[in-house]
């Protein structure tokens, strides 16, 4: 039996602190396939409304950050054990594993949800072995919102895809 494999240009790694955080991310989520990007969503919420019919939602077992981030927690928002973060990370890579993504979109990663670095680290490590290892990009610094330059820059780059650089246009340099 073969592993389906996904066709989609970006896997974005999301993880909402909270509500109002979930609202920012699907937002972003949203401008990116409204632009045409073919966008596969890995979520880590919870809840998830007023998505774009156009991402393709792949659920990861619901996490709650306990305070900034720092710290994963589980489902019941207790910290995550051992064996919760094993089962999250093999979810997480076995989505990577079914895709061919040209971008790899992690939200605020490393500087915010560093409590979630047992799953992106070996995500990133998978990401970097792959030939063509795909772009990798971060959204927003700490816990501030997805900086608009940015994600303009992202969204208006949907068009060559294939071109990206390998690290975003600095924020504040003048070029958008």
């Amino acid at each position: 039996m073969s592993v389906p494999v996904f066709t989609h240009d970006v896997l974005f790694w999301a993880q909402p602190l909270d509500r109002d955080d979930g609202a920012r991310i699907v937002a972003a989520a949203n401008g990116l396939a409204g632009a045409g990007w073919r966008l596969l969503l890995a979520w880590g919420g919870s809840t998830i409304r007023d998505i774009d019919p156009g991402i393709t939602l792949a659920p990861l077992p619901p996490s709650q950050p306990l305070g900034d981030g720092a710290t994963a927690g589980d489902e019941g928002g207790n910290p995550a054990d051992p064996a919760w973060k094993k089962r999250r990370t093999a979810a997480l890579l076995a989505l990577f594993a079914q895709t061919r993504p040209r971008l790899l979109l992690l939200d605020r990663f490393p500087f915010g949800h560093a409590g979630y670095r047992y799953e992106l680290r070996p995500l990133m490590e998978m990401a970097h072995r792959r030939r063509p290892a795909p772009a990798l990009y971060t959204l927003g610094g700490g816990n501030e919102p997805i900086d608009a330059k940015l994600a303009d820059l992202l969204i208006g780059r949907a068009a060559s895809l294939p071109d990206l650089p390998p690290a975003p246009v600095p924020y504040g340099s003048g070029e958008t």
